[in-house]
């Protein structure tokens, strides 16, 4: 079972995103062990104290302010606020939230910790990621459906006639009667003003567009998010739109690349 010192010297090198060697890690264990004789689990930490280990993991040190960020509870309903000390046996805790948080907005760890370790306002790089569960539900909830929405769905058997790769039918009057359904859907998704979620993929063979359908009506179509927290959702066919346009010497509204070719389903 690893030590408090290991653990500690362990979580400060997650807490700065650097998957360092094992030998590194005991080198560092070696110059401070000695000072977790008398440490308990229940005991805690400051800012300082925290600054001297990372020094001699060869990392920059941290502000007071960024310290307070790591101690304090955000997003937990019970918030603890003004802390300037971490008990040892929540540190593993602590470097959790923040690594979870560093890449849903940063997308890495050591590029989280070296932006905002020497930050003031770090609650606020973070903005909605630190709002509670319940909020966030609440507003899902509140939100009003579209004004407009998919008023008629296109056969998962004919859904790969949408492929600018898949081989068409030979009934050229039913594939433009489908790809009419499916220019009037892709119009009416990027006319949404939020859309939660949506799938890329690569789709080629008739199977692959039935095998995507049926995950996405299975999931997003479920009562906990369609109708609980009103969670908008539709598979993209990847450049389909625009290279078909293109093909026929049409206008490409290129609008419709920033915000994601949402799908025909």
């Amino acid at each position: 079972m690893p030590s408090l010192a290991e653990n500690f010297v362990n979580y400060l090198f997650l807490l700065c995103g650097d998957d360092s060697s094992e030998q590194l890690k005991k080198e560092v264990l070696a110059k401070v062990e000695d000072g977790f004789t008398n440490i308990r689990e229940e005991d805690s930490f400051g800012y300082r104290q925290m600054n001297e280990v990372l020094l001699l993991c060869n990392k920059n040190i941290v502000t007071k302010e960024f310290f307070k960020f790591l101690a304090e509870e955000y997003a937990s309903p019970n918030p603890v606020r003004n802390s300037n000390q971490i008990k040892f046996c929540d540190f593993g805790k602590r470097v959790e939230k923040f690594r979870k948080l560093a890449m849903l907005r940063f997308g890495s760890f050591k590029n989280a910790f070296e932006y905002l370790r020497d930050k003031k306002d770090i609650s606020n790089e973070f903005n909605g990621w630190l709002r509670i569960c319940p909020d966030l539900v609440n507003d899902y909830r509140s939100r009003p459906k579209p004004f407009r929405d998919i008023d008629e769905n296109i056969d998962s058997n004919k859904l790969y006639w949408l492929g600018y790769l898949s081989t068409p039918p030979l009934d050229k009057k039913e594939l433009d009667r489908v790809r009419g359904i499916g220019y009037k859907n892709y119009q009416t998704y990027l006319s949404f003003d939020f859309i939660d979620v949506y799938v890329a993929t690569s789709m080629r063979e008739s199977w692959e567009y039935k095998d995507v359908n049926r995950i996405c009506e299975e999931i997003l179509k479920s009562k906990l998010l369609k109708d609980d927290l009103n969670i908008t959702g539709h598979f993209i066919t990847p450049f389909m739109e625009i290279l078909r346009r293109i093909k026929q010497n049409k206008a490409v509204d290129f609008r419709s690349v920033k915000s994601g070719l949402k799908a025909f389903m």
